[in-house]
């Protein structure tokens, strides 16, 4: 759809989107997440009228025919090749379809060669009609709009806009598992990458903050712990970077890194589970949670400083949390955490069940059987 949706403005007599957009002086573009496709204009305040018509036409088109489809369906195929053959992306998708092995989640978000060949012009339809509804949007500006009547020009121009109230897709709820689960590729690059995740529980969403800060506190800078004690101590990886994949539904801490080919990746595995745990037991110190914490709200702070920066912002919140003020009780609650809210949270992410395992091998180093990985991440947890 996203291609879609700019293809077909090509060859209009006002110009394809991005030709209006650009000749307004403006920038435009489109992104699709595990939850909500994002499109987004960024225009001066004179030009707001041209943003908001772009958008609504984008979005009020007919469906797309078979040859539109055929032409974007080989660019889309060869993103999806060209995503495949990147080791980064190779990792984590063998971690997040054994995190979610039922849930969409599992599913990565370019589709697989065969999901986009079996896309045809019905399908399109189908799913434009179905979610493509004005309904099912949420539009959010942010600048200088004083007396500009925001609300009449987006009712005036969304007309266009098949009709229609939210929609709600019935997700299967992915159980607890029983064992870790193991996901393993050879690879041709020089270092290996490697995953952890822990999947969240629905029973504990209050532990969303707790979970930013837990990821800040271990990469969130050169000096913060993975970084100092794996990377600079013990030069067991060469790059490690946690975060929290904070989604409609449960979503799941990952921490993910690489280990050089002098290095053995399964020691950079467990050394990063002993840490996590030890999170989970023992409070950090008074001056260490308070360096976090300033970095995380600095970070939310950087994120404010541009119009499209609180409009991502306050879009993300008001389609995930139903919430657009969210972003001012987000920072309520970090002033309120504590380093034992911090340990509580570490916890209970690490107790519930085991965490899913991800590696795709350099071409130096020696793969490990399921059961021996499973063994080396039970010892790295007690």
């Amino acid at each position: 759809m996203e291609h879609l949706v700019f293809r077909r403005s090509r060859g209009q007599e006002r110009g394809s989107v991005s030709d209006r957009i650009a000749w307004a002086g403006g920038q435009i573009n489109a992104m699709t997440a595990y939850d909500y496709t994002l499109f987004h204009v960024l225009v001066c305040a004179d030009a707001i009228d041209e943003g908001i018509e772009v958008l609504a036409q984008m979005l009020g088109q007919p469906p797309a025919n078979g040859s539109e489809i055929a032409t974007e369906r080989g660019i889309v195929l060869e993103e999806v090749r060209r995503s495949n053959d990147k080791p980064s992306n190779r990792m984590l998708q063998g971690l997040m379809s054994g995190a979610f092995a039922h849930h969409p989640y599992g599913r990565p978000i370019l589709g697989t060669p065969q999901s986009v060949e079996q896309i045809d012009a019905q399908a399109i339809a189908d799913y434009q009609r179905r979610w493509y509804r004005r309904g099912n949007l949420h539009l959010v500006a942010v600048g200088d709009l004083a007396g500009c009547d925001l609300e009449r020009r987006v009712a005036s121009a969304f007309e266009r806009v098949q009709a229609g109230g939210p929609m709600e897709r019935s997700r299967p709820l992915e159980p607890l598992p029983t064992v870790m689960q193991v996901s393993t590729r050879e690879g041709q690059s020089q270092e290996t990458y490697f995953g952890l995740g822990w999947r969240r529980m629905p029973e504990h969403a209050a532990d969303g903050i707790a979970l930013d800060l837990l990821c800040v506190l271990l990469t969130g800078g050169e000096s913060f712990r993975l970084h100092r004690r794996l990377k600079r101590d013990r030069g067991l990886v060469s790059s490690c970077h946690a975060s929290h994949m904070a989604m409609r539904d449960p979503g799941i801490v990952i921490i993910s890194g690489t280990a050089g080919p002098t290095v053995e990746p399964h020691d950079s595995l467990a050394a990063i589970a002993t840490e996590v745990v030890q999170l989970s037991r023992e409070c950090v110190p008074d001056e260490e949670f308070t360096r976090a914490r300033r970095v995380l709200l600095s970070q939310s702070i950087y994120r404010r400083e541009t119009v499209q920066g609180w409009a991502q912002r306050i879009g993300l919140h008001t389609t995930m949390h139903h919430d657009p003020h969210h972003e001012q009780r987000w920072q309520q609650q970090l002033d309120a955490l504590t380093p034992d809210d911090l340990r509580r949270a570490a916890r209970r992410l690490v107790e519930p069940g085991p965490a899913s395992l991800s590696l795709c091998y350099g071409v130096g180093h020696r793969s490990r059987s399921e059961r021996a990985l499973r063994e080396l991440m039970v010892d790295a947890c007690r």
